[in-house]
């Protein structure tokens, strides 16, 4: 796994719109809070929570590319 000085991975998916993978420690982008609840739904999930359950780094998403625009 190779990260950029940023902490973030520099391998991408075959489609090139992010990771595949979340690195080790959350890097420099990783802000501690999301939008999303945790399964019990009793409180937000940390961004380090969200990119380890989704296996990728947010820091890497094309969001642009995601939504279309």
């Amino acid at each position: 796994m190779e990260l950029d000085q940023n902490g973030c991975p520099i391998d991408r998916l075959a489609g090139g719109y992010h990771s595949a993978y979340c690195p080790p420690n959350p890097c420099q982008f990783c802000t501690r809070n999301s939008a999303c609840r945790v399964a019990d739904g009793s409180r937000l999930m940390t961004s380090w929570e969200w990119c380890q359950e989704v296996n990728t780094c947010a820091a890497t998403i094309d969001w642009d590319a995601v939504f279309g625009e």
